[in-house]
């Protein structure tokens, strides 16, 4: 399965630093796809997890696009998503609300410190 773990980190790669440029019911399934990878965080290699923190950090980068981007899709201020998924709450990343850390493994939200692992 490890290379199946490579292949869905390297499309969601693609994805988030990419134009966006294909339907927004496409980065959706992107997001979904990184819930997948986050529920299986344990089963990657060390090199895999590196290059989807890289990658999360170029979401986290372009929150602003993707939010709008997927606005006409999602309702962001209604997402019933744990706030762990942050990917979810990209608007919350951009008004400053959601500070995420990947390199230090933590989120702050609320004034909570939160792990992300």
């Amino acid at each position: 399965m490890q290379n199946n773990w490579s292949d869905l980190i390297e499309d969601y790669g693609c994805d988030v630093q990419g134009k966006l440029i294909l339907s927004p019911f496409e980065y959706d399934i992107t997001l979904k796809n990184r819930d997948t990878l986050f529920n299986n965080d344990l089963l990657l290699a060390e090199e895999d997890r590196k290059k989807l923190q890289y990658y999360d950090e170029i979401l986290i980068g372009r929150a602003q696009d993707f939010v709008a981007y997927l606005s006409c899709i999602r309702d962001w201020s209604k997402g019933p998503e744990p706030i762990v998924h942050w990917w979810w709450h990209l608007d919350k990343i951009m008004k400053n609300e959601l500070i995420v850390n990947i390199k230090e493994g933590f989120l702050m939200y609320l004034g909570e410190k939160i792990s992300l692992y």
